[in-house]
Order: C-alpha cells, then sequence, then structure tokens
C-alpha cells in the first residue's frame, strides 16, 4: 500500500488548496474526489476581495475564467420601503462561477505536484497500526500519516473525528442552512444595459420572512440566482414555489430578461452556527464547511476554507518534519484558525440573529447613515475583523435609534 503523508477527502477550495501548498512543500499527498471536473457546487459564488489580496495566485488564475468584477451592491428590506445602495467605489466582490473556479484550484494543485483522483467516493474512515486509511469504492484503502476531512457538512472523517472527540456525529437541525439556487445564461448586452458597469450585486434580505436573504449577481454571460435560510424554515414552504416567485419579482424589477424560462433550482446545506467544538485529532484534521467554517451572516465558506487549507498544510509540514501527527502537535492547526477568525465567528452569530430579527431597521438605518453602511458591509464581507468593529456597530446603531426613532429626524 503506498503511504501518503496526508490524503485529503474533497477537491473543494479548502481541499485543493491544502493539496497546492502541501505538495509545493514536498510532501507526497492525494485527494480524493467523489465527482469528476468540471462540477458544479450550489453556491453564489462571489469571492470577498480578501481572497485576491491573501491569495496571489487567484487573482491572476481567474483572469483565465469567466468572472465579472462587482463594484456595487444594493440591499433591500423586506418592505420596499427602505433599501440600501452601497457604491464605494473600488471592489465589494468578484463573481465567478464554481465550476469553473473549484476545477482552476484543482489544476493549480496537480500543477505543483499533488495527485489528485476523481470519481474516488470515500465510503468511510479505517483505523490500522500504521494510523488511518480512507476506503474508496472497491474497499479500496488510501492510507496517509495525516486524513485530512475537506468534504463539506457530511464529511466522513468529520462524522469519525466528531464521534472520536465525543461530540454528536450529525449537526444539528437548528444550525443547518439550505441554499437554493441556480445560473441562467444571458447575453453580456442584458448584464451591461441592467447591471452596468458596476456589475451591481442585488440582495434582498428575508424574503417571504425567511430568515436569510435572496441574491442576484451577474457573472460573465450568466445570473446567478438563488437565496438561503434556514432549514428549519426552509422546510415549511414550497421551496419551488418561492424560487419562482423570487424570479418574477426580478423580472418586474427588470433584473431578469423576459425569455427567462424557470428551472428547478439546486440545492445544498451548509452549518450556520460556527465552527465545531474540536477540528483536530492524532492524524486527522477538518476544513472549510466540514469544520463550520462559514460565515453565518452571509452565508460565504470560501475564503474560511482556503484559509484552512493553508493553514493546516503548515502544520502537517512540520508534523512530517518532527514525524509525529499527535494531538498536541496538530492542536497547533486549531489554535491557528481560532486566532485568526475564531471569535469572529461567534461575533457574526450573533450579529446574524439581530440584524434577521431587526432587519427592516437595520436597512432603514444604513439608508441613511454611511458609517453604519460602510461597518454593516464589513460584516458580510470579511474587510474588516468582526470582533474589532462589533461595538462601533452597536454604538451606531443605538446613535441611529436616537437619531431616526426616538427624535424622528428624517
Amino acid at each position: 500500500m503506498v503511504k501518503y503523508d496526508a490524503v485529503i477527502c474533497g477537491a473543494g477550495p479548502s481541499g485543493a488548496t491544502c493539496a497546492k501548498y502541501m505538495a509545493e512543500a514536498g510532501l507526497k499527498v492525494v485527494v480524493l474526489e467523489k465527482n469528476s471536473f468540471p462540477r458544479d457546487k450550489p453556491c453564489g459564488g462571489a469571492l470577498r476581495p480578501s481572497i485576491i489580496e491573501k491569495f496571489d495566485y487567484v487573482k491572476n488564475g481567474i483572469k483565465k475564467i469567466p468572472h465579472n468584477v462587482c463594484f456595487r451592491a444594493k440591499m433591500y428590506s423586506p418592505s420596499p420601503e427602505n433599501h440600501v445602495d452601497y457604491n464605494p467605489k473600488k471592489v465589494v466582490m468578484y463573481n465567478i462561477q464554481r465550476k469553473h473556479f473549484d476545477e482552476l484550484l484543482v489544476n493549480l494543485a496537480k500543477d505543483a505536484g499533488a495527485e489528485i483522483r476523481e470519481n474516488a467516493e470515500v465510503k468511510k474512515v479505517v483505523k490500522n497500526n500504521g494510523g488511518y486509511a480512507l476506503q474508496i469504492k472497491n474497499k479500496k484503502e488510501v492510507q496517509g500519516k495525516v486524513i485530512i476531512g475537506a468534504g463539506g457538512m457530511h464529511d466522513p472523517v468529520a462524522k469519525y473525528l466528531r464521534k472520536k472527540e465525543g461530540q454528536p456525529e450529525k449537526w444539528p437541525k437548528s444550525d443547518i442552512g439550505l441554499v437554493v439556487m441556480e445560473e441562467y445564461e444571458v447575453t453580456m448586452d442584458f448584464i451591461e444595459d441592467r447591471y452596468g458597469k458596476e456589475r451591481t450585486s442585488y440582495f434582498h434580505l428575508k424574503p417571504n420572512n425567511l430568515f436569510g436573504y435572496a441574491w442576484t449577481f451577474a457573472k460573465q454571460n450568466a445570473l446567478n440566482i438563488g437565496y438561503g435560510a434556514f432549514w428549519n424554515e426552509m422546510k415549511k414552504v414550497n421551496i419551488k414555489d418561492q424560487f419562482s416567485k423570487y424570479i418574477a419579482l426580478l423580472r418586474k424589477e427588470g433584473l431578469v430578461p423576459e425569455y427567462l424560462h424557470l428551472k428547478n433550482p439546486k440545492g445544498a446545506l451548509i452549518p450556520l452556527r460556527g465552527a465545531i467544538k474540536t477540528t483536530y485529532s492524532d492524524g486527522m484534521l477538518l476544513l472549510g464547511d466540514a469544520a463550520g467554517f462559514v460565515s453565518p451572516v452571509g452565508g460565504d465558506g470560501i475564503y474560511y476554507a482556503m484559509c484552512s487549507g493553508k493553514m493546516a498544510a503548515e502544520v502537517v509540514k512540520e508534523a512530517v518534519e518532527r514525524d509525529d501527527f499527535g494531538k498536541k502537535t496538530l492542536s497547533r492547526y486549531q489554535e491557528n484558525w481560532y486566532r485568526e477568525w475564531g471569535k469572529d465567528l461567534q461575533v457574526l452569530c450573533y450579529f446574524a440573529d439581530k440584524i434577521f430579527a431587526r432587519t427592516e431597521r437595520v436597512i432603514k438605518y444604513a439608508s441613511k447613515d454611511m458609517k453604519l453602511q460602510e461597518l454593516a458591509v464589513s460584516l458580510y464581507n470579511g474587510d474588516r475583523r468582526a470582533s474589532d468593529i462589533k461595538w462601533k456597530i452597536l454604538k451606531r446603531y443605538a446613535r441611529d435609534f436616537l437619531v431616526y426613532d426616538v427624535f424622528k429626524k428624517k
């Protein structure tokens, strides 16, 4: 049996990024991916500017795939009375299509020397005298000094680690969100006409009173349309009907062409209440969605996924050099990510509850107060640490309550 330094379950942004950095460090790494590329994933496909800043190669890489750069965003409250028009004259986000972006990251990992096995679905984790192995179809085992779970919410490595560390094997239903979306081909003339040179992105908060938001993002020759909310709420409604109503709203506002025909939206489950308690054990680590690294405010996880992949690669490199794959050595991974964004995820959980409980008021204040507007956008796109601006937001909100609701200033 070939023994790798690391075996990674899942070739999404976290797994591919981890494999790239490991291979560049001289480690022998293999990624097991259940699908084949190019493959799509239900997602808005919006990249934070901080991804481009942190990973230089992404800036050059996305030039080779279809993408748009968004410089403006409009956010609407549940009623038509209030909305925010955020136009900072700088990049708000980069809009990509996941089938192209994920394949780009996989190819970069391959170029660095990582082995990528497609159509290799991991069935379970196997413990043996030499550590751990991942069992794929035909009961073939792939062994590594470290195994890494990067396969999303239902990752088998995550399930094994959670049980091993005394945590629930499944996510609590109250922590799960559902994202539904579809991408529609449109002409560039339509995008240029309706979304402008700024490639304006549209957000409709709490559509039909669901605890979440709907969006429309202009891609290159495509519109990404979707909405996300907690699963407990989504299961109470007819999802196809809700999606159809949102398309009708967009058509009324001129944001989709008349010829657009409704398709059944694709769906994906994501964790929305922050990271799990323990993301490491002896001989194993968890990355990205498998660890719960998703923003409870925006529902985005690509930034956390890629950062966690890089962090894991650095810790595993040190473990290989020391020939020590125990919990104490691998615990540095959790120390690193918690220092980087652990408190931020907790703060984002807090604000997600507050924002969606008071959406109408938040949008009203942000439409009048540019300072609050900038702070609120920072929560979404992560250009400032949530833990650094928590009290600034709360103070600003209190100030606006006095100004606009108590003293009734217009």
